[in-house]
């Protein structure tokens, strides 16, 4: 087991974020006036570790963690004012500069992947909305409301994690941003992002790319890469699902044209020819393929490696196993559409959070291991009262006695009463 480093943890979380670097947003986006009873500082830690494992993340008991953390008692109503679209931006900006400052190395690389400067996972999951955010987040199912949060995460650390929320209508291949960022780089896609053009757009910015074939996919064939003893079946100028019928090959690799639709341009549509290659591997017990297209050529990685290579997208399903089962990420109790993109954007960064810990006290970050997701919930608001008392926002006017007695009244007892007067209950 790796030793642990001299380094304390209210220390190395709050170099990911500053005191200084949450008070100057706070005011610039107008999250505070003024400093007062609640300091936007105590805010933010408490929306990222001020949850346990036996707790939800709740507008109640994040109040409640507050409360500990700094001890002071804050009425419900002063709590919730401050859930604002202001906040929202201030944690999406929080994850935008962990992003693109927290590189994290999670597994050595293979000597197969030596060609390739990183290895790129993009991916997504659906997260379950109260039906009143429909309009805001429209899902697949009608009258039903769902976000959508994706993931572009690197697997050897070369390449910065990005997170996008929007609806689950939203295409999300348009989520994904295609620029000179990607030469050099190996993108392992999702079927939610398949499509010609995106491929297109990754091999002509130097990228290269390995995805799953969708169903109703059927380009045609235009060459096939393998050799085979006696009569073999023709397959040049067909299309790849009417050759595959009763094909018992275990593995065929062959070249593909497809149509790719570019950008408009000067009010024109162009339409572009563009080849690809297709790998298959068939099962043994099913005799069925999983089909793969990518831009890698034949010379630098057999069919067998790309199809080896494309399961590292187990990691960022991992990722979003840990997101919801420890994280609490679908734990959503707002119908308001800012305080969900608050709560969303407070999980990615414990996740970030988890992170930097780990990173800072092993010798190696495995961005996905449930062990360490496990660990860190165990000890969230433990670890949420000493970064308070670290950056001196501990004020201990009220005892956890006294915190307990508050919490115990029936803050709706006036209003029952009032029921009763009135012949009401």
């Amino acid at each position: 087991m790796a030793r642990l480093k001299d380094t304390k943890v209210e220390q190395v979380l709050t170099e990911l974020f500053s005191a200084e670097w949450i008070e100057t947003q706070a005011r610039e986006l107008g999250v505070v006036k003024r400093i007062r009873k609640i300091d936007p500082s105590a805010i933010f830690w408490t929306l990222v570790l001020g949850f346990d494992t036996g707790a939800h993340r709740s507008l109640g008991g994040l109040r409640r963690a507050f409360c500990q953390a700094v001890g002071i008692h804050v009425s419900r109503s002063s709590f919730y004012e401050r859930f604002t679209p202001a906040l929202a931006l201030l944690m999406q900006r929080a994850v935008d500069l962990a992003s693109n400052t927290l590189l994290l190395t999670t597994v050595e690389m293979e000597p197969i992947l030596d060609a390739f400067k990183d290895v790129v996972i993009a991916d997504g999951t659906v997260v379950r909305l109260y039906k009143l955010l429909k309009d805001k987040f429209t899902a697949c199912k009608e009258n039903q409301a769902a976000a959508k949060l994706n993931i572009v995460m690197s697997v050897f650390g070369q390449t910065p994690t990005k997170f996008k929320l929007s609806s689950q209508r939203q295409n999300e291949g348009k989520l994904l941003s295609i620029g000179p960022w990607v030469a050099g780089r190996l993108l392992l896609i999702d079927l939610a992002f398949f499509g010609y053009r995106l491929f297109d757009r990754i091999d002509r910015n130097g990228g290269l790319f390995i995805s799953r074939l969708k169903d109703s996919a059927n380009p045609t064939i235009t060459k096939v890469h393998q050799t085979w003893r006696g009569r073999a079946r023709p397959m040049v100028g067909k299309k790849v699902q009417q050759a595959m019928v009763g094909l018992k090959r275990h593995i065929i690799d062959m070249q593909v044209e497809v149509e790719v639709k570019r950008r408009i341009y000067r009010g024109q549509c162009r339409k572009v020819k563009h080849t690809f290659r297709l790998v298959g591997i068939r099962h043994p017990e099913t005799g069925t393929y999983h089909l793969y297209m990518t831009n890698i050529p034949p010379s630098l990685l057999s069919a067998r490696q790309i199809a080896a290579i494309y399961t590292a997208r187990w990691m960022v399903e991992l990722l979003f196993d840990q997101l919801k089962t420890h994280y609490r990420l679908e734990d959503l109790p707002s119908g308001q559409p800012h305080i969900v993109q608050t709560l969303i954007y407070a999980v990615i960064l414990t996740w970030m959070a988890d992170q930097k810990l780990t990173q800072s006290f092993l010798k190696h970050a495995m961005t996905a291991s449930r062990r360490q997701a496990a660990v860190l919930a165990a000890f969230s608001t433990n670890i949420l009262k000493t970064v308070i008392k670290q950056l001196g926002l501990y004020q201990g006017t009220c005892s956890l006695t006294r915190l307990i007695q508050l919490e115990l009244k029936d803050p709706n007892r006036k209003q029952r009463l009032l029921l009763q007067r009135a012949g009401m209950t």
